[in-house]
C-alpha cells in the first residue's frame, strides 16, 4: 500500500498498486486511488474489478489477479 497527499484537496490517499508481468516482457498494471479515511471501501471495489479482468496471453492461457 503506498500513500500521498493529493494535490488536489491537499489530504492523505491510498493507492493500490496491482501488477504482473506479461508473456512479452512488458508489465501489465493497475491503480487505485482513494482517499485515506474512505480507502477501505473502495478496496473492495478495487478488488472487485481486479477480480473480473482477465489476460491473455502467450505464456499463460489466461491469467487472473
Amino acid at each position: 500500500m503506498l500513500s500521498n497527499v493529493s494535490e488536489a484537496t491537499g489530504e492523505q490517499e491510498r493507492i493500490a498498486l496491482y501488477t504482473t508481468l506479461l508473456a512479452d516482457g512488458s508489465l501489465f498494471y493497475v491503480v487505485g486511488v482513494a482517499p485515506a479515511r474512505e480507502f477501505s471501501a473502495y478496496q473492495t471495489v478495487f478488488t472487485r474489478s481486479l477480480r473480473s479482468l482477465e489476460l491473455n496471453d502467450e505464456r499463460r492461457r489466461s491469467s487472473r489477479f
